[in-house]
Parts: structure tokens; C-alpha cells; sequence
């Protein structure tokens, strides 16, 4: 892909294009996993930092700050 970018000639033949695209979709999909988890963390300790003063804890500040 790069070299194609570059202006190169590539034989299309020896590029995986499916493949090269089920990774690229894949990638995507891991990192949209990763954020709804990490938000989902974060509004948890979020919450239980606003309604539980008196469990507050490093772990939730680190996440908060983090």
C-alpha cells in the first residue's frame, strides 16, 4: 500500500486486498471496543466518586484523572 501510494507500480496480484481491508475493519472495531469500555470505566468511577464520598479511593482518582 505504500508503495502504491508512493506512485509505484504494484502488481495487484501480490497484494491481499480483502485481507489488508478485514484488517483494517478489524482494527477499527478494536479501538471503538476499547473506548466504549474505557468511557464505561470512567462514567462508573465518575458516578461513584459523586455519590459515594466516603468510598472514594485512588483507584476511581486515577481513572478520573487518567
Amino acid at each position: 500500500m505504500r508503495r502504491r501510494a508512493a506512485g509505484e507500480r504494484v502488481n495487484d496480484a501480490e497484494v491481499d486486498w480483502p485481507h489488508i481491508a478485514e484488517e483494517i475493519e478489524s482494527m477499527g472495531r478494536a479501538e471503538q471496543e476499547q473506548l466504549i469500555s474505557r468511557l464505561s470505566v470512567l462514567l462508573a468511577h465518575l458516578l461513584k466518586w459523586r455519590f459515594q464520598p466516603d468510598r472514594r479511593g485512588n483507584s476511581w482518582r486515577l481513572t478520573i484523572l487518567e
